[in-house]
């Protein structure tokens, strides 16, 4: 179906954009009052987009952070009001909780909004391996869901749990507990971080390597820098160069490179003289570093610029999607947020437009939803058949 693109700027008049596309969105606005405030709405038969917010987050657990007029509180996908905004400050659920601040105290709330461990800490996070961990008087401990403390504040720092241990700080070293508490790897390092694949990093005299869970050494330090492991491989650094490790210390990739290595879709972004291309997993030279700029791959595509403009690229380095944007994102479950005339709007894999541009600033699509940003408020919307 040919429609026409019109576009009507005065306020006093709805805005009209149909474009040729799966998605038949008709976008009108307007401007209603709640509270006392024009709150801008966009609408598209059934779908309305309202922008109030002042930020949004990513959706965990079905829920999304959101924040209005300097207060934290959550939507549903729906866009209704779960949890009114109320608190200081929140993070995303995990394991059905979510820490919130109140009157500078952090504490926990479930999805309903209930508070189920009165906000008493000064810092916390949220819970990993059904366990939390809180500050009290400079010192980091655990409690588990019922607000209880399993493990005293005892720490000079502490991380998440991962895999069943948790890296620990003690009088400026660094080793590793177990959920009761219990020192398992001696604080003996300099730095480190949880572990991965079975794996943690650890540093020692300047230089990084992996120890198993039993604290063995497995690869050892030696690197400038390293990063946790990825289905079976660690982007690791030495001299100034960047390569990539297998679990057993053993290079897969020789390091030459000027950036991190980090596998998508079996392929890493490499640059060579200031030219972007990529390489396999095993250090081959996949697609020849011929673009100016280039991001990783999803969806088996990846956006590349050439001439000043971005496109995508398959996995075999042809140009699927014609540079054209000023900007884009990568694709999420099936759309790519793209930049055009200095408004943003979404593609498919195709290419077509399926949702105009005239957004000021977007965060992708995932699940059905847009996050989406109209001067200087924040809105969101379930858009579905887009693909």
């Amino acid at each position: 179906m040919r429609v026409l693109v019109c576009f009507l700027l005065m306020i006093s008049l709805p805005l009209y954009i149909q474009a040729e596309t799966k998605c038949p969105l008709k976008f009108e606005t307007d401007y209603i009052l709640e509270d006392g405030i024009n709150i801008r709405r966009l609408t598209a038969g059934s779908t309305e987009i309202i922008f109030k917010y002042d930020s949004v987050s990513e959706f965990s657990e079905g829920l999304l952070r959101v924040k209005l007029n300097g207060k934290s509180g959550f939507v549903d996908e729906s866009g209704k009001v779960v949890i009114d905004p109320q608190f200081e400050d929140a993070n995303g659920f995990v394991g059905g909780l979510a820490p919130v601040r109140l009157n500078d105290k952090w504490g926990y709330i479930e999805r309903t909004g209930k508070v189920v461990i009165e906000p008493q800490f000064g810092l916390n996070n949220s819970f990993w391996d059904d366990l939390a961990a809180i500050k009290e008087k400079n010192k980091w401990g655990f409690i588990n869901k019922a607000g209880k403390i399993v493990i005293e504040p005892q720490f000079d720092k502490a991380f998440v749990f991962s895999e069943g241990l948790v890296g620990v700080e003690i009088n400026g070293k660094w080793g590793f507990v177990d959920k009761t508490g219990k020192v398992v790897i001696k604080p003996q390092f300099d730095n480190t971080y949880g572990f991965k694949e079975g794996l943690a990093r650890i540093e020692m005299n300047n230089k990084w390597g992996f120890i198993d869970t039993s604290g063995r050494i497995v690869v050892e330090p030696q690197f400038d820098f390293v990063f946790d492991f990825y289905n079976g491989l660690a982007s690791v650094k030495l001299d100034y160069e960047w390569g990539a490790i297998d679990t057993t210390g053993k290079f897969i990739v020789k390091p030459q490179f000027s950036s991190s290595l980090y596998f998508q879709d079996g392929l890493a972004k490499i640059e060579v003289n200031g030219r972007y291309g990529y390489i396999d997993t095993s250090g081959k030279i996949a697609i020849k570093p011929t673009f100016e700029d280039s991001e990783s791959f999803t969806e088996a595509l990846a956006p590349v610029r050439l001439n000043k403009k971005w496109g995508y690229i398959n996995k075999v380095g042809k140009i699927v999607i014609k540079e054209q944007f000023e900007n884009v994102k990568r694709f999420e479950d099936g759309l790519a947020a793209v930049k055009i005339n200095y408004k943003w709007g979404f593609i498919n894999t195709s290419g077509r437009v399926v949702i105009e541009p005239i957004f000021d600033d977007v965060l992708g699509f995932k699940g059905g939803l847009i996050k989406v940003k109209m001067k200087d408020k924040w809105g969101f919307a379930k858009i579905l058949n887009c693909i």
